[in-house]
Parts: structure tokens; C-alpha cells; sequence
């Protein structure tokens, strides 16, 4: 079983620990955390004034930290605007979180690497625009000399049923729905999964 936590929060002191205690009380579970500073990755902080806006020295000991968790993976938010944003916006998103691998801080060099990505506002029907993103991904993040092998996972936020089930064959995993608690049912995320796939769908309830 995986948990899928979108964590947009920034991470001053003791903000995040309460996500530390779920994971380590959850050894079996597997947290997929996204980490989104502003809207995707940012710069880093020294290089527009303001520790708000991109990254700095406490988004890379948070990451770290989460990292430091055996049954947690870390997923870096790109937005893609419903298929509108540049293909070459999408790689310098991506090229930023591979810098995230090599960031350094004062406590010393820390694993801040992300181990995917979380594609935000998917189209629901551009396959060949996110097979593009998708190889984008692989190419920048993937830890092999040759990009023969897979090291990172793909999360589609499509957020309803996606009208080409390509999209599951692309993407480790699919949201086919996004919902807020209160109309939750489990009819609907069960409607937009085709059965064959219900293994790589994915639901994100928010509150």
C-alpha cells in the first residue's frame, strides 16, 4: 500500500515532524511525498532574495530527512498547466530538482535527491505531449550512464479518468481522481479506473 503525500508546507521547525512520526510508525507503509517549494522547484534563495520563494537550506534538511526514511520516496511537483507549459519549461524544472541531488547546506552534504516526479495538472488527452515530458523526466533523473534503466517513478495528476489508457503504460502512477473528503465515494474513483490498470491508479483526497 502506498500514501501519496502532496506536502506543500514549508518546512520551518518542527513543521514537517509530523509526517517523520507517521512514516517511521508505518514501517510497512510506503510514502510517496511530493515536495513543491513554488510550484515546482524554484532557485535557490540566495539567487532572488527571499527564503520563501525557491529553495533553501530548510527545504533541503527537510528533504533529506524524509529521505532518510526507508519506506519513504521523495517526488519533485512539476506544473504543466493542463499541457500549456513549454516543453523547455519542463526541463529546466526537471534540470533544477536534479541540482537538488548536489545541493549542499550547512550541516554538511545531505541525500536531498528526489526519487521521481509529479506531473500537476495533467491533460487528460495528450499522450504524446506527456510520453515527451515523461522521457524528459528519465533522461535528466535517471542515475544510469545510458538511461537504459529506470531509476526514478512518474506520477500523473490527471485528477479525473483519463480518456487514453496510454497514460497508464507511461506513468508509474495515474490520479484518477481528485476529490475533497466530503464527496468522497468510493464510486468514483472505481468508475475511472480501467480494471486492467487499477494497480498503477491513484485517488488524492484533500481536506
Amino acid at each position: 500500500t502506498n500514501i501519496l503525500l502532496p506536502l506543500y508546507v514549508y518546512p520551518v521547525a518542527g513543521a514537517w515532524d509530523p509526517v517523520y512520526a507517521a512514516i517511521a510508525a508505518n514501517p510497512t507503509l510506503q510514502f510517496q511525498v511530493v515536495i513543491n517549494p513554488s510550484s515546482g522547484p524554484g532557485v535557490p534563495a540566495a539567487q532572488n532574495g527571499s527564503d520563501a520563494i525557491g529553495y533553501d537550506d530548510n527545504w533541503i534538511n527537510a528533504t533529506a530527512t524524509v529521505n532518510s526514511f526507508a519506506n519513504a520516496r521523495t517526488f519533485g511537483y512539476v506544473h504543466l498547466l493542463n499541457g500549456q507549459s513549454p516543453l523547455d519549461q519542463v526541463q529546466a524544472n526537471l534540470s533544477t530538482w536534479r541540482a537538488w541531488g548536489n545541493a549542499s547546506n550547512i550541516a554538511g552534504q545531505r541525500n536531498a535527491s528526489i526519487h521521481g516526479v509529479f506531473f500537476d495538472e495533467t491533460p487528460d488527452n495528450m499522450t504524446a505531449y506527456m510520453a515527451n515530458v515523461t522521457q524528459l523526466a528519465h533522461a535528466t533523473l535517471d542515475n544510469d550512464d545510458d538511461n537504459t534503466t529506470s531509476t526514478i517513478n512518474t506520477i500523473f495528476n490527471v485528477g479525473k479518468a483519463a480518456l487514453d489508457n496510454a497514460y497508464f503504460a507511461l506513468a508509474d502512477h495515474v490520479i484518477v481522481c481528485e476529490i475533497a473528503a466530503e464527496n468522497y465515494s468510493t464510486s468514483v474513483p472505481t468508475a475511472n479506473v480501467p480494471a486492467e490498470f487499477a494497480s498503477r491508479a491513484a485517488i488524492l483526497v484533500y481536506d
